[in-house]
């Protein structure tokens, strides 16, 4: 019988034992359609002895005895193991996280609150000062209009009583009482 699959072995994992080869890693292309045709219970004699030494090959494997097999599910359970604790960590970690985000949100939300509050007030403010800012000095206009024209007016005033005649008017003596001795 001319024996188609190797006879070596390769690490499962870094420091782990040596296990089989995959069947669908063969380049040749003879033990998957071999493998393929048995699944589909189609395999001629010959691919079923090709499945056939693939499977004592697989048996085989350093991996597969008893020993080595519990330290296979002795590392892998330990690391799960170990991924798992990690990974509750990380979980706690970004539930932390994710709470103190929420608490500084709620911070920043009441406080935007306040100063958009403030805000308003100082805008209404604004607006009432700009209003009466706006009627004062349309008050200002109108006085300076008032005392302009009262300047214009008292000039006009003063021009006309500086050219004004004044008659005079004699100024009597009141006359002189019989008997009456000064």
């Amino acid at each position: 019988m001319i024996r188609h699959i190797p006879n070596s072995y390769r690490p499962l994992f870094d420091g782990g034992p040596d296990g089989p080869l995959r069947w669908q890693d063969d380049v040749t292309g003879i033990l998957p359609s071999a493998m393929l045709a048995y699944f589909e219970h189609k395999a001629a004699p010959e691919q079923f002895g090709l499945v056939r030494e693939y499977g004592e090959y697989y048996i085989h494997a350093p991996c597969c005895h008893e020993v080595r097999a519990r330290e296979i599910v002795e590392y892998t359970l330990g690391n799960a193991l170990a991924e798992n604790i990690a990974l509750k960590g990380e979980v706690e970690d970004l539930r932390m996280a994710r709470d103190e985000a929420r608490l500084q949100r709620d911070k920043l939300n009441r406080e935007n609150q306040d100063l958009h509050e403030k805000l308003r007030t100082q805008e209404s403010f604004y607006k009432l000062y700009v209003n009466e800012n706006v009627e004062l000095t349309d008050k200002i206009d109108t006085l300076t209009t008032l005392v302009k024209d009262l300047n214009a007016e008292n000039e006009t005033l003063q021009k006309a009583v500086s050219q004004a005649v004044i008659p005079v008017r004699p100024v009597r003596k009141p006359a002189k009482k019989e008997g009456v001795s000064e």
